[in-house]
């Protein structure tokens, strides 16, 4: 009889917490537009700014997300704002 090798994963516990736009913005890599759509319906936000002041909609517009894109238009909220300084 020959036994399966098995394999042990140990995993650390992390200190850092997660940003909810971290959250969206795996979910928008993943294509996961149910999962986006699921933590818009539980508060998060899509204005949210992450890291190089990038928001969702700039995330899922750079990764050709077009379905999530529309969702986060739809929802109204995603417009991004510019600042445009006076002439």
């Amino acid at each position: 009889m020959k036994h399966k090798k098995t394999k042990t994963v140990v995993m650390a516990a992390s200190t850092t917490a997660v940003r909810p736009y971290e959250i969206v913005q795996s979910a928008i890599s993943r294509g996961d537009v149910n999962k986006v759509r699921h933590l818009l319906d539980n508060g998060a936000s899509p204005n949210e700014r992450g890291r190089h002041d990038t928001t969702a909609l700039h995330w899922a517009a750079s990764a050709d997300e077009f379905l999530i894109v529309a969702l986060l238009l739809d929802r109204g909220k995603a417009f991004p704002t510019f600042h445009v300084p006076p002439a």
